[in-house]
């Protein structure tokens, strides 16, 4: 999710915002795989990220419910703190500053 952000950002996902697929609990049992290994292998089941500001996620989840698209908001853009540092982190995100998640009807 980071690769198209400039080398001074990265991102924060919280595991926990998103369904992971019943076929990828399938994999992690068929390998003895953990989800913290199926996140990092096979990004969890996360098919595409779509970034966008902070005031436009609320348009863009709309967007995509009116297109039968689940959506949700996994994460945020941060600062890397110092050149060579992960790209990626895991942390959960504050459910108040969170915009809810939409889900296509």
């Amino acid at each position: 999710a980071a690769r198209p952000l400039p080398v001074d950002l990265g991102v924060r996902l919280d595991p926990g915002r998103w369904p992971m697929p019943s076929v990828m609990r399938l994999f992690g049992a068929l390998g003895g795989l953990e989800d913290d290994e199926l996140r990092a292998t096979f990004n969890g089941g996360l098919g595409m990220v779509v970034i966008v500001a902070p005031e436009a996620a609320g348009t863009a989840l709309a967007f995509l419910a009116e297109s039968s698209v689940e959506a949700w908001i996994v994460g945020d853009v941060v600062g890397v703190p110092e050149p060579g540092a992960p790209r990626y982190v895991e942390a959960s995100l504050d459910p108040a500053s969170a915009t809810p998640a939409y889900r296509a009807g």
